[in-house]
């Protein structure tokens, strides 16, 4: 039931006018449940270049191990981890 606003909140368009703690809290509970149908959403976020600052970079970076995560490859989290 809170999948369909979970996946709402990481597709969102000028989705960086949201406060940062609700976007990282929504990228780690995907990832906590293991919600493979936020895949495209999460690998949009972690490609995404249109935000320079460092909460841009965290989240980009908090998207990798989500889908590290979800597809369960730990040497990408581990690698993930490291980037930041």
């Amino acid at each position: 039931m809170a999948m369909p606003a979970l996946r709402a909140l990481l597709e969102a368009q000028g989705s960086s006018n949201r406060p940062f703690a609700l976007r990282q809290a929504g990228i780690e509970t995907v990832a906590r449940l293991g919600a493979r149908d936020a895949i495209p959403a999460l690998k949009k976020l972690a490609r995404t270049s249109l935000v320079f600052n460092k909460q841009g970079r965290e989240l980009r970076r908090l998207a990798r191990i989500a889908l590290a995560r979800i597809e369960g490859a730990p040497a990408v989290m581990d690698q993930a981890r490291k980037a930041s």
